[in-house]
């Protein structure tokens, strides 16, 4: 009888380690309101792009927030070490760009908008709004955006 409780105890961490994972959505990003130092990257106004969102919290996640553009040509990606850019303020995260060269910096974003405000484990798409300040390392570029994700 011991052995079996055993093996249940066992099978159950193994159920719950195998069930606990990174949570990502993955999806479409839009820009919006583009300036021209944007454009002048080569991004235009309306594009898609492929993303991926990471937010804190879920699975093993753990406290960072991550959301990675992927273009033609680039890849961009903010981390936000502790925390969510939920809210009206700036908060200051790395940036990291790979194109024709790579590089990163420390620059600001925030997420006007997230629905859910608090995702959860059950939730199955998100969307953000949302604004990245020198984006691509270019400081008179600022995006606003809405990307929308599907957990896979």
């Amino acid at each position: 009888m011991k052995f079996f409780v055993l093996i249940g105890v066992c099978l159950g961490a193994a159920m719950s380690s195998a069930m606990a994972a990174t949570v990502e959505f993955a999806g479409t990003f839009h820009f919006a309101n583009l300036p021209q130092a944007c454009l002048d990257l080569g991004y235009k106004n309306g594009a898609v792009y492929l993303m991926r969102f990471r937010p804190p919290n879920l699975g093993t996640n753990g406290p960072s927030t991550r959301l990675t553009i992927l273009s033609g040509n680039n890849t961009n990606n903010i981390l936000l070490k502790n925390g969510t850019l939920v809210g009206k303020t700036f908060k200051t995260v790395t940036a990291t760009s790979i194109g024709g060269g790579a590089g990163s910096e420390s620059t600001t974003a925030r997420f006007t908008k997230q629905v859910p405000a608090v995702p959860d484990d059950t939730t199955k798409t998100i969307t953000i709004a949302g604004d990245w300040t020198n984006f691509e390392f270019e400081p008179s570029c600022t995006i606003s955006f809405v990307a929308t994700g599907f957990k896979p």
